[in-house]
């Protein structure tokens, strides 16, 4: 049992502000936040009912759930549950194992929704499991996942912001070639990531 839940909780609280994300476009990758999210949300239901949880099906939709709510469409991130399920593990509070006892270390990273479900199991850790069980310890640590990874995100925060982000992206760009296209100025470029973002003719890219 936790001695002192107020330590414990800034202590994951801290854990949950310095989380190892891809970075796009000058904003950090959502999934880990929105994977917490969602694993908070299936224990708070009882749908987790230990520190030890598989993929689900009812977790990926609570996953794809979430991202709509938060992150909507969008042009840089793709609401991939596995991505984070898989990557999480280089959280001190979370572990993933093989089903085999085969150890994941060193092992290269399978994003496979099918496989994952088939050949791994998460467990986080007992301390933080007892605080996503409890609504109070739980809410603060969805204003911190919400406040760090989450706030501006959806499109509707900021209207046209995902095309100045994919604007931005173009134009870093090392060659000026681009889907086998040549952008002779600023202005084509401009065009071509509109024209991107309205016929989805831009890759969007994974975190």
């Amino acid at each position: 049992m936790m001695t002192n839940m107020q330590d414990t909780i800034s202590r994951y609280t801290f854990a949950f502000q310095h989380l190892t994300t891809a970075k796009i476009a000058g904003k950090q990758a959502p999934h880990k936040a929105i994977l917490l999210l969602s694993v908070m949300e299936l224990i708070e239901t009882g749908v987790i009912k230990s520190r030890r949880f598989e993929l689900s099906d009812r977790l990926e939709n609570t996953f794809e759930r979430i991202w709509k709510r938060y992150i909507g469409t969008s042009l840089i991130f793709q609401p991939k549950v596995a991505t984070p399920f898989w990557h999480m593990q280089n959280e001190p509070f979370y572990q993933l194992s093989m089903t085999n006892g085969q150890d994941t270390t060193g092992m290269k990273a399978n994003y496979s929704v099918k496989w994952l479900r088939e050949n791994t199991y998460a467990t986080i850790d007992k301390d933080l499991y007892e605080l996503m069980k409890d609504e109070n310890a739980r809410a603060q640590l969805r204003v911190n996942l919400v406040s760090a990874y989450l706030k501006d995100l959806h499109p509707t925060a900021h209207p046209g912001l995902q095309h100045i982000i994919l604007f931005a992206l173009v134009v870093n760009l090392s060659f000026n070639t681009v889907y086998g296209r040549q952008i002779q100025s600023h202005h084509s470029m401009r065009q071509y990531a509109l024209q991107g973002c309205v016929h989805g003719g831009a890759e969007t890219l994974d975190a």
